[in-house]
């Protein structure tokens, strides 16, 4: 059995897995298969992923450049940048 968690700012989630590590590295390796199940996802391209927040009259956007890796059962996705947008 895995434990699988997910920690955004301050919320976290961790559930239990019952397949095996290897299968899901191969899932989790694959960004754009797992990132539609994060909060405010709105797209992924290349290695680029944006994130809609909507705040009462406007939205707003961010754009982060990510990274996979992997440590002892756990995967890391790691988003770097600062862009942000309204729109």
């Amino acid at each position: 059995m895995v434990s699988v968690g997910i920690n955004v700012k301050t919320k976290s989630w961790e559930v239990e897995i019952s397949h095996p590590w290897e299968s899901l590295q191969v899932i989790l390796s694959e960004p754009e298969k797992t990132l539609p199940f994060f909060p405010y996802f709105e797209g992924i391209q290349g290695d680029r992923v944006r994130f809609k927040v909507p705040r009462f009259v406007f939205n707003f956007g961010y754009e982060f450049k990510l990274t996979v890796g992997f440590q002892e059962h756990r995967a890391v996705y790691t988003f770097t940048g600062d862009r942000g947008y309204s729109q």
